[in-house]
């Protein structure tokens, strides 16, 4: 796949996995199948956003954008793992949570350093971390 082709494919992944968080937010929180293959379409996308942006900055970004994506990458397969076992580990989701959160704003923090994307779009990442736990 071209490199362009991948970038792209990746922010639409990223916008969609936006738009199903959002509709998530809006869902019942009791169990069901249906809400499980929501998350679980959003992580895929999520890992899928995450290598387009990755792929985007790789060069501008250096060392610490790829600690920042691989910490993000980390997250997001064990978000996914915890997706596909359904709850089976209690202590998976937090810590692959909180992986994929520190991971994203480092990448956005390194976003903004090396202006490889509008500041507003760091700044945004950096804040939902920072507000996630409310």
């Amino acid at each position: 796949m071209a490199r362009t082709n991948l970038i792209r494919w990746g922010g639409l992944a990223a916008v969609l996995a936006g738009i199903l968080r959002g509709i998530a937010s809006f869902t019942p929180t009791t169990a069901s199948i249906t809400l499980q293959v929501l998350y679980f379409t959003i992580d895929i996308l999520l890992l899928l956003g995450i290598v387009g942006v990755y792929e985007f900055q790789k060069q501008e970004t250096g060392r610490w954008g790829f600690f920042g994506f691989l910490l993000s990458l980390i997250g997001a397969s064990l978000l996914i793992w915890h997706d596909i076992v359904v709850n089976a580990v209690a202590l998976l989701y937090p810590v692959a949570a909180f992986l994929f959160a520190v991971g994203i704003s480092v990448m956005a923090l390194r976003s903004w350093a090396a202006n490889t994307l509008p500041h507003w779009a760091s700044a945004l990442l950096i804040t939902s971390t920072l507000l996630e736990p409310v």
